[in-house]
Formats: C-alpha cells, sequence, structure tokens
C-alpha cells in the first residue's frame, strides 16, 4: 500500500529551523539528527559515517556515550528510515503552500551524510535524495489530513492517513492521501487522471476539520435558516467553532457549534452551561471518529435543555451529494466532487 507522511520541517533542538525551502532547492528530505553538539563528535561522524547501517550505530553509540536515553524508536528519523517504503509519499508546507514527493527507492538505499555548512544549518545532514518535490497548492488543493497535520502531530514526521480507506488503483492500493499525491504527481507530468471509485464517507477525510465545521454550518443554514455571526469565529474558546442566529425571525435565539474531524469524544454536559433560561438556544456537536456521551454510535446531536436529538452522519453525506445543494456547498467540499467517482 502507498501511504502518506507529512513532515513538518521545522529542525533543531527547538524546532525554528524552517527546512522545507532547503529540502525543495536540493530535492532532499531529512528529520534531523545531525550530530553537531560539539565539533569533535562531527570530526568523528564524518570518519565513522558512510551508511545508513554507520549512522545508526553511531546514533546509539552517541546516545549511550553522553547519557541522552534517546530512543532510535521516538525519534522522527526512525520514521524517516524504518516506517517510510518505497512509493510512499511524503507533504511539506513552505510558505502557506503544499508540496509532495514519492519516495522512488527503500530510504535506506537512498541515505546521504554530508557535514557541510548549509547541510547542518538546516539540521539535514543525514537525509534522503534525489527527489522531486511538486507544488500541489493551498489549503483548498489537499486534502484535510494534511492540512491538520502540522498542528496535530507530536513528531517532526509521521503518517497521516491512519483514517483513510484502502484504494485499489492501476494494480496496486493507496490510501485516499496517497491517490491524491498520485493526481497531484502525475498532473505535473501531463499524465492523464482517472478517476477513483471511493466510498462516500471517505468526503470527511478530505475536507479536514475546518471543511466540516463550514459544512455543519451550511446544512443548517440550508436545513433551519440559522446564519453564522462572523465575529464569533474569531473569539478564543475551544468550547465552540462560531454562534448562530435563527434568520427566519428575532426569537433571541443562540445556537452553538462544535464539530471534530477525528478520533476526538465530546459531551453534551460540557455544553449545557451554554443554554439560557427561558430561550430555546440550541448546541450542535458532531464528533465524526469520536464517541458523543461514551456512545461509539453517537456522533452527531442537537442539544437542547429538554433533549438529546439524535442525527445521523448520512444526512450530511446525502446534503453534499444531492444535486440541489451543489451552490451552496463550501469550497472545502465541493473541490473533491469532481476528482473522484463516489459510490
Amino acid at each position: 500500500m502507498k501511504r502518506s507522511y507529512f513532515n513538518k520541517a521545522k529542525a533543531d533542538v527547538d524546532h525554528q529551523t524552517d527546512s522545507a525551502p532547503f529540502f525543495i532547492e536540493k530535492g532532499v528530505l531529512s528529520a534531523g539528527w545531525s550530530f553537531k553538539d560539539t565539533p569533535e563528535m562531527r570530526v568523528e561522524a564524518i570518519e565513522k559515517i558512510q551508511t545508513f547501517s554507520d549512522y545508526r550505530k553511531f546514533f546509539d553509540e552517541t546516545s549511550n556515550k553522553l547519557g541522552w536515553n534517546k530512543k532510535w524508536n521516538n525519534q522522527s528519523v526512525h520514521y524517516l528510515f524504518d516506517n517510510l517504503q518505497a512509493g510512499d509519499f511524503v507533504w511539506i508546507k513552505n510558505k502557506g503552500m503544499y508540496w509532495v514527493t514519492q519516495v522512488p527507492q527503500d530510504p535506506k538505499s537512498m541515505f546521504k551524510f554530508d557535514m557541510s555548512e548549509q547541510f547542518m544549518a538546516a539540521d539535514a545532514v543525514a537525509h534522503i535524495g534525489p527527489l522531486e518535490w511538486i507544488e500541489v497548492g493551498g489549503e483548498d488543493t489537499v486534502p484535510g489530513s494534511v492540512t491538520t497535520a502540522k498542528g496535530r502531530l507530536q513528531a517532526a514526521m509521521q503518517r497521516i492517513d491512519n483514517g483513510d480507506e484502502s484504494i485499489d488503483f492501476d494494480d496496486d492500493v493507496y490510501t485516499t492521501t496517497s491517490l491524491i499525491a498520485k493526481s497531484a504527481i502525475d498532473k505535473h507530468n501531463n499524465i492523464s487522471l482517472i478517476k477513483s471509485e471511493i466510498p462516500k464517507t471517505q468526503i470527511f477525510n478530505l475536507m479536514g476539520s475546518v471543511g466540516l465545521e463550514d459544512l455543519v454550518a451550511f446544512w443548517l443554514y440550508s436545513k433551519y435558516g440559522y446564519v453564522v455571526i462572523p465575529s464569533t469565529n474569531k473569539i478564543s474558546t475551544e468550547l465552540y467553532e462560531f454562534v448562530m442566529v435563527d434568520a427566519r425571525g428575532r426569537t433571541g435565539k443562540k445556537i452553538y457549534l462544535q464539530t471534530k474531524n477525528g478520533k476526538l469524544d465530546l459531551y453534551t454536559s460540557d455544553y449545557k452551561h451554554l443554554l439560557r433560561n427561558g430561550v430555546n438556544d440550541e448546541v450542535w456537536l458532531v464528533s465524526r471518529g469520536g464517541a458523543i456521551d461514551g456512545d461509539n454510535t453517537l456522533h452527531f446531536v442537537k442539544l437542547t435543555h429538554e433533549t438529546v436529538e439524535r442525527h445521523n452522519l448520512n444526512e450530511l453525506i446525502s446534503f453534499i451529494f444531492s444535486k440541489d445543494n451543489e451552490a451552496i456547498l463550501p469550497p472545502l467540499v465541493q473541490v473533491w466532487l469532481d476528482k473522484f467517482d463516489w459510490k
């Protein structure tokens, strides 16, 4: 299976080194660990490291000698050389735009070690290459698994498509994110695009977290006439995405919306205090991959003073794929509809 990884391209001890422009210019990929602590260490590394096996051995010896107590399997460089496979894709972000490359061979066989000043400055002395980086585009051209990666991943480099469907295509198997990467690279190389058939549920993976909150807001507008108060989307709160009002009349009702497009649980008890006495306020909660109130079958509800009203994610899917709604779908949803044959 062709998998997708994201590299934050923020290296060095303080993670302030922006390596993305260097990766693109040099056609390389790294995940840090440059052994540049002391001049003596650099001299020793140059003398001892020729192959990946040399590098791996030097890592262990140096960690033990200096008491770092660093475990290889806990480092991002481990993902680069052990997890990444030939044919996999790696995404990075550079100056607001997303780029992707496909790794042509086993990363261990592509290992290079360069302790020149330019590679040390980019914290990239251990790297793989040559690679061809392709510019894909901005937020509205890449799947949600990519747009949310930089903020949610703990390591500098990790796999990002664990929640994707597996798709048989061209005598191989791809994740949804990887198929998007292949399409971008094929387009760059003037290879005719062939549409793949994928399940409609995969639209959630593609739209990302921002796309989901936009989608639910558009659905609420279409179904109930609720409209967003724009300024509330700028409020710094983790409790809700924004506040809506009922545009059908001066009811004074407020509608709060919280969406999670991942495996995050939500609890209605955390939101009951938002409901004011004497007013028909509502809270809408969506957790696409998580549970609501510990119920693994519950992902979409409306909370009022009286009830927790169950809804189904299929209501959102039907809304997306209805021809009547094409003109009012949010851009982060609409952009994917023509790229696949949906089943």
